[in-house]
C-alpha cells in the first residue's frame, strides 16, 4: 500500500512540474510578442519636417521594414526644425520687348545667341537668395543686380544704344502643403522627397535706362515699383544628391505692374549636407507703364536665360 502511495505522489509531482513549465513557457511567449519599439504619444507631431541637405552617407537598405510609427525626432537629423540656406550666383539673360524712355520708344532685342557679345560689357551681375525654414514655413528673400555698360546695343536699331541698371528684390512667405517622403522610414535621409509650396510675396523692380544716339542725344530715366505676387514651387528629391526644382508666379494686377509673371525650372546637386550647386533656366516678364508725353515710361520686356549658383546650407 505504501508503494502505491509513493508512485501516486511521484505522478502528481511530475504533473505539477509539467504544468508549471507550460505556464512559464506561455509567459515567455507573451513577453517575446510584446511590441517593444519606442512609443510615440498620440499628441506628438509626426509630420515630416524639411531638410536642406539630401546627402546620404550610407546606401538605402531594402527590403523595407514593416510600417510603424515614426520614432521620436531626436537624434534623427531629418527632424531638424529650423534650417537656413544661402545661394550666391548669377543670372545671364536675353531681353525682348519694347520700352519707352521719356516718351522715346525703344525696341529691346538682345537674343540669347548674342549673350557672348553682352558679357564683355557687363559691369556687374550677381544674384543671391537667403531662406529660412521653420517646420513647414519658409521665409525667403531674393536679390538680383545687373549693370550693362553703354557701349552695347540692346535695341538692334542702328545708331541707338541703351544702357541700363536693373535691380530686383523679392521677399516671400510660403507654406509646404505637401512635404512627403516615400520609403521605408519617412525620416530616412535616403527616402525620396516631394514638396509643394504655395507662396505670397512682392517683387520690387528698379530700372535706370539711358538712351543715347550717334547725334549726341542722351535721355535718362529711372523708375522703381512694387508688385504683389502669388505663386507655387515644387521640388522632387529623387536621389540622395539630386533635386528637381520648378516654380512660377503671377502678379501686378494693376498694382505696380499691369501684369507680371515669372517661372523657373532647374536642378540642384548636393556635394554634401552643407554645399550644393543650383542651376537652371528662369523667365521674368513685366508689363509696366507710367506717365504720358515727355515723361512716359514703359517697360514691356521678357527677360530669360540660364542661372547658376552655389548653395550653402546649415
Amino acid at each position: 500500500m505504501s508503494s502505491i502511495r509513493i508512485v501516486a505522489a511521484v505522478v502528481v509531482s511530475t504533473a505539477l512540474v509539467g504544468l508549471a513549465g507550460t505556464a512559464r513557457a506561455g509567459d515567455l511567449v507573451s513577453e517575446l510578442s510584446v511590441d517593444r519599439r519606442p512609443s510615440v504619444p498620440a499628441s506628438a507631431d509626426v509630420s515630416v519636417p524639411f531638410r536642406t541637405g539630401s546627402f546620404c552617407e550610407s546606401p538605402c537598405a531594402p527590403p523595407c521594414a514593416p510600417p510603424c510609427a515614426p520614432p521620436p525626432c531626436n537624434p534623427d537629423p531629418c527632424c531638424k526644425r529650423v534650417t537656413w540656406d544661402l545661394t550666391i550666383g548669377a543670372w545671364l539673360t536675353g531681353l525682348s520687348g519694347d520700352a519707352t524712355v521719356r516718351g522715346n520708344d525703344v525696341d529691346v532685342d538682345l537674343p540669347l545667341s548674342e549673350l557672348s557679345d553682352l558679357i564683355p560689357y557687363l559691369e556687374f551681375a550677381i544674384d543671391g537668395q537667403l531662406g529660412v525654414n521653420v517646420d513647414r514655413w519658409r521665409f525667403e528673400f531674393t536679390g538680383h543686380y545687373l549693370r550693362v555698360g553703354d557701349e552695347v546695343n540692346v535695341t538692334q536699331q542702328a545708331g541707338i544704344d541703351v544702357s541700363f541698371t536693373e535691380e530686383i528684390y523679392q521677399p516671400l512667405v510660403g507654406y509646404r502643403v505637401v512635404d512627403k517622403r516615400i520609403g521605408c522610414n519617412p525620416c530616412d535621409p535616403c527616402a525620396t522627397q516631394f514638396t509643394l509650396m504655395p507662396y505670397v510675396g512682392a517683387r520690387f523692380t528698379s530700372l535706370e535706362l539711358e538712351r543715347s544716339t550717334l547725334a549726341g542725344g542722351n535721355v535718362t530715366q529711372t523708375k522703381d515699383w512694387w508688385s504683389p505676387i502669388v505663386g507655387a514651387r515644387a521640388t522632387w528629391n529623387f536621389h540622395n544628391r539630386w533635386t528637381i526644382e520648378a516654380g512660377g508666379d503671377i502678379g501686378g494686377f494693376g498694382i505696380g505692374d499691369d501684369f507680371t509673371w515669372s517661372a523657373t525650372v532647374g536642378a540642384r546637386y548636393d556635394f554634401n549636407d552643407h554645399v550644393g550647386l543650383r542651376f537652371g533656366w528662369a523667365f521674368l516678364q513685366w508689363d509696366y507703364s507710367e506717365g504720358s508725353g515727355a515723361s512716359e515710361f514703359q517697360w514691356n520686356v521678357l527677360q530669360q536665360g540660364p542661372y547658376v549658383g552655389v548653395v550653402f546650407a546649415w
